[in-house]
């Protein structure tokens, strides 16, 4: 049972030393939400049983249970509740979990600055507003769903090498003239809760290709494929609106599900590299597409999930953690593409960390084929 929206947010704090979870009792005592602490896993896993809560934020080192071990129980069980780690430490195994198995909302590192805090529970509970009013009562689903074809288009962003300074890429993103469905991710979420993605899809990708065809030289463009697209025979048709274009189509195996390791998925991934497509695994570090999509895809490309790279110039723990993914794919001779730069600071610290072909607003924000770039005007050799 979800809390109604017109409550007041329930934020709550798992940390084993009570000194820290009295003391955000104290940091948050003037915030508009109704704090409440635990001082275990154990205990933390109860009083969600009791009443939902809109965001947990856990330690990750804590004795009965790690944070992300505890954290993963929290998305299984309560899936519509927001998780957040805020750790002095984290082992690098306990990072790629909790982004793996927890699908955690953010980061956060200790000492914690209280402006921090407050924006991202208020991002967090946003976040979830967000998600559960995009999508309009059933009664009106199917005539929302229609609208949203009929004003279908494809925006697309740079992905651009920075020391070269040149885009080499762009992301083909779905978006639709249709108020109530702001962006693809709601598309793409009543689409599912209709059993109409393979329509959707359909339309979505005979869209993508034509802006294919208008690429420019040098460039080509990333699409991404729902799972249940992998199973539509027209994907690897030979009159797909694809067919003529692999050298220009790259596409991304979003993270939406898990795809087993054989049937008809994996054959057409087969036939489109046979093709001549590149084949991309998206936010890497995130849900799905954890390492073993690494072993198990072999993809040319990854995607590094953008809440790895916010504020990674700052950060430690992403530092490390995407260092490492850096040098891993590197050894594996797979391009690694840094998704959600938004910043001068976070584009230096990555072309520091090896990475050097990035997308995100800090260059051009998602819009009619094809924005210009801003490029960085002082960055260090």
């Amino acid at each position: 049972m979800e809390a109604q929206s017109s409550a007041m947010p329930r934020v709550l704090f798992v940390d084993d030393e009570p000194g820290v979870t009295a003391a955000f009792r104290t940091l948050l005592r003037r915030a508009p939400y109704e704090v409440l602490t635990a001082n275990s896993a154990r205990d933390a896993l109860g009083m969600l049983a009791e009443a939902p809560v809109d965001v947990v934020i856990s330690d990750m080192d804590m004795p009965d249970m790690s944070g992300s071990e505890f954290l993963a129980r929290v998305r299984a069980e309560h899936p519509k509740t927001a998780r957040v780690v805020l750790s002095g430490r984290a082992r690098l195994e306990d990072t790629i979990q909790a982004i793996n198995d927890a699908a955690v909302f953010r980061f956060l590192t200790k000492p914690c600055q209280a402006g921090e805090l407050t924006r991202t529970i208020n991002d967090a509970i946003a976040a979830k507003r967000s998600r559960r009013t995009s999508t309009p009562p059933s009664t009106e689903a199917d005539d929302t769903f229609q609208r949203a074809i009929e004003t279908l288009w494809v925006a697309t962003q740079p992905i651009v090498s920075v020391r070269e300074r040149r885009v080499v890429a762009y992301e083909a993103l779905v978006r639709t003239r249709e108020p109530s469905l702001p962006h693809g991710g709601a598309i793409i979420e009543l689409a599912e809760r209709l059993g109409r993605v393979r329509e959707i899809e359909r339309h979505i990708h005979r869209a993508a290709a034509r802006v294919a065809t208008e690429l420019p030289d040098g460039t080509q463009l990333l699409v991404n494929l729902h799972p249940s697209a992998l199973d539509d025979p027209e994907l690897v048709a030979e009159d797909s609106p694809f067919a003529s274009l692999s050298s220009r189509v790259a596409f991304e195996i979003t993270e939406r599900a898990r795809l087993k390791p054989e049937g008809p998925a994996w054959d057409a991934i087969r036939t489109l590299r046979q093709r001549g497509h590149r084949i991309a695994v998206d936010d890497l570090g995130a849900g799905y597409a954890g390492l073993t999509s690494l072993v198990t895809l072999q993809p040319d490309i990854v995607k590094l999930d953008m809440e790895l790279i916010r504020n990674v110039d700052t950060s430690p723990t992403r530092s490390k953690l995407v260092s490492s993914l850096v040098a891993l794919s590197r050894q594996l001779d797979v391009r690694v593409i840094a998704e959600g730069v938004e910043s001068a600071a976070e584009c230096q610290h990555l072309l520091t960390l090896g990475c050097d072909w990035m997308q995100g607003y800090y260059f051009a924000r998602p819009a009619a084929p094809f924005p210009p770039v801003t490029w960085p005007t002082e960055l260090a050799a």
